[in-house]
Formats: C-alpha cells, sequence, structure tokens
C-alpha cells in the first residue's frame, strides 16, 4: 500500500481582502475540517480546483449554504460582497451553486464499451 503525504491547504480564496465581489471559485468538495482558525470556531472548505487545493474560509452565510454540499460534489462559490448590519458590523454575502450533472465516479463521458450492471446481471439470468 502506497500511502501519501497529507499537506496543509497552501492559498485560502477568501482570505481577507483577498476577494472581491463577482469573485467565484468552481472545484469539487474534498475535505471540510471544523473549528479551524485562532479560536477553533471556523470551517474550513478544501476544494480541488482543475488539480489544486484551495481552502474556502466558511462564514455564517457559507457554512449554511454548504451543510447540503457533500463531499465529491463539484460546486462554484461567488462572492456577492459585503452587508452592512444595523449594528455597524458587517458580514459576507455568498451564492452557491452545485453541479448536478457532474457524477465524480466517471468525470467524462461513459465508455462505449461499460455495460450497465443491471443489464449484465439480466444477461446471466437468461
Amino acid at each position: 500500500m502506497a500511502y501519501k503525504k497529507v499537506e496543509r491547504t497552501p492559498m485560502a480564496w477568501n482570505s481577507k481582502g483577498a476577494i472581491k465581489e463577482g469573485d467565484s471559485i468552481e472545484g469539487i468538495l474534498k475535505l471540510v475540517e471544523h473549528n479551524q482558525g485562532a479560536k477553533k470556531n471556523s470551517t474550513i472548505y478544501t476544494l480541488d480546483v482543475d488539480g489544486q487545493d484551495v481552502g474556502v474560509w466558511g462564514s455564517v452565510i457559507l457554512d449554511d449554504l454548504m451543510s447540503s454540499v457533500k463531499i465529491g460534489n463539484k460546486i462554484k462559490i461567488v462572492f456577492n460582497g459585503k452587508k452592512e448590519t444595523s449594528a455597524g458590523g458587517s458580514y459576507n454575502l455568498y451564492e452557491l451553486f452545485i453541479d448536478e450533472d457532474f457524477n465524480p465516479l466517471n468525470e467524462g463521458e461513459a465508455d462505449e464499451n461499460s455495460v450497465d450492471e443491471d443489464e449484465e446481471f439480466l444477461n446471466l439470468e437468461e
């Protein structure tokens, strides 16, 4: 068995000041790490973006949106800027899209030689 050393995600897409309104990221969700950051109250989502691991810091809004995403889903996150609160603070607005056509087990076209398992099973019974 071959082991590969797991390295810390080298970059974070949405570090403070790193993104602007309208920026987006697309990739396959690989890892969700809870209890991260200095206060251990943040979540980091690791996406495979064209073969490179990219971290995305969670937030109240993003964490809520990401609760429906499963490891292996292909997603797109869009940063829609900041919203001011009545108390004078602000929070980040995000949109999340899940690629419903993406199949993580078969990224390319179906192999013309592949046989549907049910079809193969039915042929064995004849």
